[in-house]
């Protein structure tokens, strides 16, 4: 190995140049909020806030087996999932890589429930994001779950990403379906065994 120490003259160059990391959602707004009418109800569909980890709590313990295998792809109890640095990580966001929507809805009484919660992961420098969604289970199949993934693809369109991707276990053909309607392609992945859903915006 040359010992370049021993030479009588280093010729310096300037460091390269690290181009700066793409904040994958730096326009989406913190505040973002919208209102839709789902199954008769009129529901806010707003960001996820920090304050929001009671709720989520109480989301997560209406949860069936079912939703949470097809979310996890695998069995996550309760505990797990509610335990606080978890919930915290989940409230409150590196919006760099990540941004999270969630359907609230009062009751006639003003108590506040979520409904379902819908996110997009991605890596700076990098034009691509995987979703997921999680809907309480008296919600599923009233259409909550289009309209959130409908949010996130619009949402990923004005993040200038180029596409948006997501992991589907074979029997869950309510997210294919979903995925279908809201235009995924869905293609079988053999040796992951699972659907990959894609959508080019």
């Amino acid at each position: 190995m040359r010992d370049y120490g021993t030479l009588p003259t280093l010729i310096r160059t300037a460091p390269a140049r690290i181009p700066p990391q793409r904040e994958v959602f730096r326009s989406f707004p913190k505040g973002y909020v919208t209102m839709r009418k789902i199954s008769g109800a009129e529901i806010t569909i707003r960001s996820i806030r920090p304050q929001d980890e009671p709720l989520l709590i109480e989301f997560h313990k209406a949860l069936s087996d079912y939703s949470v295998h097809f979310r996890y792809f695998e069995a996550v109890s309760l505990r797990e999932r509610t335990i606080h640095q978890r919930l915290r990580r989940h409230c409150v966001l590196d919006h760099t890589r990540e941004l999270a929507l969630v359907a609230d809805w009062a009751d006639p009484h003003g108590q506040h429930q979520i409904l379902g919660v819908a996110r997009l992961f991605g890596e700076p420098q990098c034009d691509k994001a995987e979703f997921a969604l999680l809907i309480s289970d008296r919600w599923q199949g009233k259409g909550l779950g289009t309209v959130l993934l409908e949010l996130l693809v619009r949402l990923g369109r004005q993040s200038h990403l180029r596409r948006i991707i997501g992991h589907i276990l074979p029997d869950n053909t309510a997210m294919k379906r979903v995925s279908e309607k809201v235009g995924f392609k869905l293609h079988f992945d053999a040796d992951a065994g699972e659907w990959l859903a894609e959508i080019d915006l």
